[in-house]
């Protein structure tokens, strides 16, 4: 990975932040300063990518044509098989420390992950997570985890709906968006360009589309903005689609968000 996120705490100074840049550059890394928050911004912002994932395969998506979706779309890996690389576990451990594993509330989208954890379909460390790995590499439909969804489905009795490859993408790239939106309005990323940079060198965003930010702007942000709108009515409670203020007064505007930190950027230098 050619990323390297430095994270600025409350008491970083000037020459630290530096130095880490320095080093960074040193050693081949693609340095970007951010703040210190849950996840910082690259894996702060995969979380919602990751229920967005999990919730359409509770209301009726295979994670298999989940992750064909976002493979078409670009991304080198789809979210099932990143999370079947990275590890059932560690994402269970982590809503585990947050206090967030295990939730009754209907709208929480990992009780599939978390059911997996506990039958120990861990991913490629146990041969068998999404994927059946006993045969592949790179991995075959796994019936424990279909009968699994199932089971979730059945107790949750989730609405079966049908998507198709432009809707999985709409609302997976632009859940990436929305939260690229909230880490700019609190400070955590500084720059639109920053998170761009963040998801194509750490989680290889397709290059050729201009990381998350670049490629709101190119659609159209009051297009996404709307978008994002109806999905937020369509699952009611759903915190990963909250609104940002940010969001809001760009799409009022209508400026894309590399525009807004221009003239921002412009205001400033010329006090």
């Amino acid at each position: 990975m050619m990323l390297l996120e430095n994270i600025r705490g409350k008491h970083t100074s000037d020459s630290t932040i530096a130095t880490a840049t320095q080093i960074g550059k040193k050693i081949g890394k693609v340095p970007v300063l951010v703040g210190n928050c849950f996840g910082f911004v690259g894996n702060r912002m995969i979380f919602p990518y990751t229920a967005v994932a999990s919730r359409l395969v509770e209301e009726g998506c295979s994670p298999y044509d989940v992750d064909k979706a976002m493979i078409k779309f670009g991304m080198p890996m789809g979210p099932f098989q990143m999370s079947d690389l990275s590890g059932i576990d560690v994402g269970y451990k982590i809503r585990t420390e947050n206090g967030t594993s295990g939730s009754e509330d209907p709208s929480y989208p990992f009780t599939i992950a978390d059911s997996m954890y506990k039958e120990g379909l861990l991913g490629q460390k146990t041969k068998k997570g999404y994927y059946d790995y006993s045969k592949s590499r790179k991995g075959n439909p796994c019936q424990a985890t279909l009968d699994l969804i199932e089971k979730v489905r059945r107790k949750k009795n989730s609405p079966q709906r049908v998507f198709t490859v432009k809707d999985i993408q709409e609302r997976l790239v632009y859940s990436l968006v929305n939260e690229g939106m909230h880490c700019l309005e609190e400070g955590i990323a500084i720059r639109p360009m920053d998170i761009d940079i963040i998801l194509i060198f750490g989680y290889g965003f397709p290059a050729q589309r201009g990381g998350p930010m670049f490629y709101c702007d190119e659609i159209g942000l009051k297009k996404i903005h709307d978008k994002i709108s109806f999905f937020r009515n369509e699952l009611a409670g759903s915190s990963y689609w909250k609104a940002s203020s940010l969001f809001d007064e760009c799409a009022s505007k209508k400026i894309g968000i590399h525009e807004y930190y221009k003239r921002k950027r412009n205001k400033k230098s010329r006090l």
